[in-house]
């Protein structure tokens, strides 16, 4: 795991590191946006801190570790799962093709995080922006923005997919680069993606907004690069 505090002419330099990882088991209570709570018996309960529900029911032990052991080790992420990481307003990076268990990774560091008391937020990169176009329709833009740097890590997943959304809402990576500005140094965020940082600029277009977002995104991050063999091709191998 590779510790990025970076200027923005070095990026293309920051991309070449390895992957790794760690295992949590922690129940906590799912609430979701509108106050409902999934009965699941295999969600999480937390009563003290809120966090959102997960696309799946994922955590650190259930990820198998055999599929890539070379590229994908667990030692930097017992090290995140220990929330230390949270408690230096350090970011996280992510990165690499799909399939790869990421976002699986990811989840089981929050719900470790969640147990520890910490206040954790999951959004994907596209229902992030509709959720700020929406607020601004209504002139509540700010303490939306307000509301997304409370928490002590907010997780915005599959960035760089939103290209939809940035059609319809052309200064979609301003609304982005507003949450992620507000909370710089003040708390944690986790970036996923399948987009090189390299190739942000290119993939993401609006060249200097793009840099801006990527000063922050990179700032004090613990960069992760996910290499290996995708989880579901290995799955599906007939055995010999």
């Amino acid at each position: 795991m590779e510790k990025l505090t970076p200027s923005v002419a070095s990026i293309k330099d920051m991309v070449n590191t390895t992957s790794f990882v760690s295992p949590l088991h922690s129940w906590h209570q799912i609430t979701y946006p509108n106050g409902v709570s999934n009965s699941n018996p295999l969600s999480y309960q937390n009563t003290t801190r809120e966090t959102t529900p997960f696309p799946f029911s994922c955590s650190l032990e259930s990820y198998d570790w055999t599929l890539n052991p070379k590229t994908i080790r667990r030692e930097p992420f017992f090290e995140l799962a220990t929330g230390e990481f949270l408690r230096r307003k350090e970011n996280v990076a992510f990165v690499g093709a799909s399939g790869l268990g990421k976002t699986h990774l990811m989840q089981g560091i929050a719900r470790k995080c969640c147990a520890l008391g910490y206040r954790v937020r999951y959004e994907t990169s596209g229902s992030l922006i509709e959720v700020l176009n929406q607020a601004r329709a209504v002139k509540r833009l700010t303490p939306k923005v307000r509301q997304y740097c409370l928490y002590e890590l907010l997780i915005i997943d599959e960035f760089g997919f939103e290209k939809l959304e940035r059609k319809e809402v052309p200064d979609a990576l301003s609304l982005l680069y507003k949450v992620i500005d507000g909370r710089n140094r003040r708390s944690s965020t986790a970036i996923i993606t399948n987009v090189s940082f390299d190739d942000w600029t290119e993939y993401l277009g609006d060249p200097p907004m793009t840099m801006a977002l990527l000063d922050r995104v990179v700032d004090q991050t613990n960069l992760i690069s996910f290499e290996g063999d995708s989880i579901r091709k290995l799955k599906k191998k007939p055995e010999k």
